[in-house]
């Protein structure tokens, strides 16, 4: 009983860290562009600034 609870929790788990994973892959390629296209323009400003 012990060792199929155990391994149905082992399965679980490692079946809830994938779908994590796959989910915060899917965010990040859905906003990818948009975070580069945010971190070019706060670069940008930062240069900016500095150069001043």
């Amino acid at each position: 009983l012990h060792t199929s609870h155990l391994t149905c929790a082992v399965r679980f788990s490692h079946y809830s860290i994938s779908f994590v994973v796959n989910f915060l892959f899917s965010v990040v390629i859905k906003y990818r562009s948009s975070v580069i296209q945010h971190y070019q323009t706060y670069r940008n400003k930062t240069t900016e600034l500095f150069s001043v």
